[in-house]
């Protein structure tokens, strides 16, 4: 009996000097700059979650995104209550831009420091380029936890009133994260390429999303709060986001939602500026609806491309639709196209079925009072051609000569007689009539 019990005594013995483990770890930082040491002094070697309080400098960042020591596989970081002490030491160097001109690129290196400051180096690469550095000097961890794999889920200090530039850029481990409830502003691509991202919290007063923030993130579901009015140039691009209310923002930047998921409607009733691909989408089953703003004046080329609604009503007040605005939307079926409208391309609803079911009049596809597209099925022989009286507008052409082609050997064009109605001849629509009368 002595002897099993010697036995078991070892085997604890042995097991308890392979390591411990902490579910959750508090560290206070009562003096800035010891925060490595202090982490060396934990009788764990493994933490899940770690809260870290009191007050952080330079040397205190750079270890806690460092990954090294007991900073690696942290699941769960809370820094919400620390206080940063600026002491002009680096904490992170990140490469943020490449140039296609003699392999140039641009480096910013961060620094704590009570004090905002850039101080910008430069020199040639020899082939032709310029590579810049920038020594950012800053106080709101801008670029911390860029290029970071050590924490999956992050709050922030609650201090802060800015959610700085790059702050996880390319991060590739975080899931979420907790931003504090007082800032007013985003820095540049604070989020860009954080593939991992499914979890954020945009604070309440944000008024701009600026462009890149979340791009190539996993959100699917996020409140915009009521405060946001501009999303900017691929803010959401290629983020699979499929519940997200948008009904009081005012400007949609180029790309912003690129290759979107948004289920049920897409309500844009505030809109005032909507950009070249916006929402562009191969997903043909999201936005099963769609209600846009009479503050809207233009539908840019692509804008709504492949979505998956019924019908669009375009409001009074626009007067262009661009080229594909609604290309190979598979649904939609009825289309209300106002007055307004001066420019409008052949090509905006096309590969649709409410396209595809448009009948011609006499050699002319018509939409109200818009000459859409030529007829080519069945289109008469006559050399000389009639717009009907009361047309106002003919569409623009995504090719040479799309109204009157020149290929076809039954029929030559001598003359075109275009109606006093008439308010615009689209670009390219008459190209091959050397004198319409």
């Amino acid at each position: 009996m002595k002897k099993l019990l010697r036995c078991l005594l070892l085997l604890l013995v042995g097991f308890s000097s392979i390591g411990s483990h902490a579910g959750n770890t508090e560290v206070n930082v009562t003096n800035p700059g010891s925060l490595r040491d202090l982490m060396a002094d934990l009788s764990v070697s493994r933490i899940d979650r770690l809260t870290i309080t009191g007050e952080l400098n330079g040397m205190d960042i750079s270890y806690l995104v460092s990954g090294a020591g007991k900073m690696a596989n942290i699941d769960s970081l809370d820094i919400s209550q620390i206080t940063l002490v600026g002491d002009n030491q680096p904490y992170k160097s990140l490469l943020v831009d490449r140039s296609d001109i003699g392999f140039g690129t641009t480096t910013e290196i961060y620094y704590l420091s009570e004090t905002d400051t850039i101080i910008s180096e430069s020199h040639d690469t020899g082939m032709g380029g310029v590579s810049s550095t920038q020594h950012v000097f800053c106080k709101d961890l801008s670029g911390a936890f860029a290029e970071n794999s050590s924490f999956k889920h992050v709050v922030i200090p609650q201090n802060l009133t800015k959610v700085a530039n790059y702050m996880f850029y390319k991060n590739t481990s975080v899931e979420s994260v907790k931003l504090p409830s007082n800032a007013m502003a985003f820095g540049k691509k604070v989020f860009e390429r954080a593939a991992e991202l499914k979890t954020v919290n945009i604070p309440d007063g944000i008024k701009e999303i600026p462009e890149k923030t979340f791009r190539n993130t996993s959100i699917e579901t996020l409140h915009i709060p009521s405060s946001v009015e501009v999303i900017g140039d691929w803010a959401f691009g290629e983020v699979p986001v499929k519940n997200i209310d948008l009904s009081k923002v005012k400007v949609v930047g180029d790309y912003a939602f690129y290759g979107n998921q948004i289920t049920g409607v897409l309500d844009l009733s505030s809109l005032e500026s909507v950009g070249f691909k916006a929402f562009l989408s191969s997903d043909q089953t999201c936005c099963n609806g769609i209600i846009l703003s009479d503050r809207l004046k233009e539908i840019p080329d692509y804008a709504f491309a492949g979505l998956g609604f019924e019908e669009v009503s375009v409001p009074d007040g626009v007067v262009r639709i661009g080229e594909c605005a609604f290309y190979a939307c598979a649904n939609l079926i009825s289309v209300n196209i106002p007055g307004t409208v001066l420019e409008i391309s052949e090509n905006s609803f096309s590969e649709t079925p409410w396209f595809d079911n448009l009948q011609g009049d006499n050699g002319v596809i018509y939409v109200g009072t818009i000459a859409l597209r030529y007829d080519r099925k069945n289109a008469p022989k006559d050399s000389h051609f009639s717009f009907r009286e009361g047309t106002t507008v003919i569409a623009n052409s995504s090719s040479y000569g799309r109204f009157f082609p020149t290929s076809s050997p039954n029929w030559k064009m001598e003359s075109v007689a275009l109606p006093s109605s008439l308010k615009r001849i689209g670009a390219l629509s008459l190209i091959h009539i050397s004198a319409p009368t």
